[in-house]
């Protein structure tokens, strides 16, 4: 009996998780085809138009919204994604072979480099920016701050 009444309960339950999930990836998709380059994400759509997927195929010129074309980006994005891969797994696996055996202080190291995985990434990547500009006088730029704090996001992941 509790069967019957438990499962529609579930179910229920279940949709309305994966509606929660995937509620926003809809509302972007309904926004996509928002009037460009100026529309911004905003409801009633006032003009419909397949501006952004025209703009991603490199058949609209660039725009004070989008100026970097996308091409370039997607480079730009694997190249980072790459040198981050590399490099957090190499320091990874290093840092794991240390802990192979037993040294003073390995809690302590530990817990420090897997902090590292419960501080939000948003949060990591603005700390590394205002320290880089303010307190270093580094400039921003992708092969630099940003990788250096995606470095420092997924280093405890490899590690671990």
């Amino acid at each position: 009996m509790e069967s019957k009444v438990l499962k529609p309960i579930l179910a229920v339950y279940v949709g309305l998780f994966i509606l929660f999930l995937y509620g926003p990836f809809i509302v972007l998709g309904i926004l996509s085809f928002q009037q460009g380059p100026e529309g911004g994400p905003q409801f009633p759509i006032i003009e419909w138009s397949t501006y952004w997927y025209k703009h991603l195929f490199g058949l609209t010129p660039p725009s004070r919204i989008a100026p970097l074309p996308v091409g370039e980006a997607l480079v730009r994005s694997l190249t980072l994604a790459f040198m981050t891969m590399v490099t957090a797994t190499v320091l990874g696996v290093m840092a794991a072979q240390a802990f192979r055996k037993r040294f003073r202080g390995a809690g302590i190291v530990f817990y420090l480099i897997v902090l590292g995985m419960m501080v939000p990434g948003v949060l990591t990547g603005l700390g590394t920016s205002l320290l880089a500009n303010n307190v270093v006088g580094v400039e921003r730029h992708w092969w630099s701050t940003a990788f250096l704090a995606h470095v420092v996001y997924t280093f405890p992941f490899a590690f671990l």
